[in-house]
């Protein structure tokens, strides 16, 4: 498919000569598009030689507890460390780095309390996921994301996990799909979006009935005609293809994405990543991962 190609090209552009990939075109090195890059391009080009070295540079991100920080400045936004795990999966010489991060995973969690009867809001603030930053309340999309990348390294049955995916089914909005991880503030319902919808859908496939997420199912079926930005597009196509539910025009909706930066800019090198991974993703973002190894990826971190 030439979008899939042209972006599998673009993603390769970002590639920067000492290892890892940069945001944009004209940025430095960083954790999360490198994480995102090498996935996308393991997945389309598994030989690609640029992998290696991109793992190598995340690997010596990695701190000793196991967690891979955003920046060496913002220690306690660990969340990069999910996708550091869909990087080396697979990849021979990178066992250690993944167990490492697994192992940390399952010690961390967000802050967490117990609900007050007065209290404005109405999920379960007690339910364990996992945060964006240390010491702060668990969010959709990084508990989403752990629970993928610990399902990826075989730790799918960890109970750390189910918790995790009982948060996501208690943050759902009663009329479907989710938002950033609130449900009800002051009796008011809040409004869903399809990059968290598709997210949190992703992670809970095969492991809760579709009955449980039939409304998101269908909220987020309707919605993904007129995405239009790779953010939301990306995801909304990952959390339906997890469910059988994969748009029959998903290859025209990646295209128009693309063509977009005409208009929009060029998009960022994760953008760029997740509508690959959207495209080759036919039965969702877990399968892909289970499925693939990193046969060009040789030698030791």
């Amino acid at each position: 498919m030439q979008g899939l190609d042209e972006l599998t090209a673009a993603i390769r552009g970002r590639a920067l000569p000492e290892g890892g990939f940069a945001l944009s075109g004209d940025a430095g090195f960083r954790v999360d598009a490198t994480a995102w890059a090498v996935t996308a391009l393991n997945s389309a080009a598994p030989g690609d030689p640029i992998l290696l070295p991109a793992r190598r540079r995340l690997a010596s991100c990695q701190t000793a507890q196991g967690a891979v920080p955003l920046l060496p400045e913002t220690p306690d936004a660990v969340w990069p460390t999910q996708l550091a795990m869909f990087a080396w999966l697979g990849a021979p010489g990178f066992d250690g780095n993944m167990r490492s991060a697994a192992a940390y995973l399952l010690k961390t969690s967000g802050k967490h309390w117990q609900r007050k009867p007065d209290s404005p809001i109405s999920h379960d603030p007690g339910l364990k996921g996992w945060p964006w930053t240390l010491k702060t309340h668990s969010w959709i999309e990084p508990t989403a994301l752990a629970i993928l990348a610990l399902g990826a390294a075989g730790e799918g049955g960890h109970a750390r996990v189910a918790e995790g995916r009982r948060m996501i089914l208690d943050r759902q909005l009663p009329a479907g799909g989710w938002n950033y991880g609130n449900v009800m503030v002051y009796g008011q319902e809040l409004l869903p979006n399809p990059e968290c919808a598709g997210l949190a859908l992703a992670a809970l496939a095969g492991g809760c009935a579709q009955g449980d997420i039939a409304n998101s199912l269908d909220w987020l079926e309707r919605e993904t005609p007129g995405l239009r930005t790779p953010l939301a597009l990306s995801w909304a196509l990952l959390g339906l293809s997890a469910w059988n539910r994969r748009p029959a025009d998903s290859v025209r909706l990646i295209d128009h994405c693309l063509w977009m930066q005409e208009s929009l800019g060029p998009y960022e090198t994760w953008h760029l990543a997740l509508l690959l991974l959207a495209g080759l993703a036919e039965g969702g973002l877990a399968k892909l991962l289970s499925g693939k190894t990193a046969e060009g990826a040789h030698g030791a971190a």
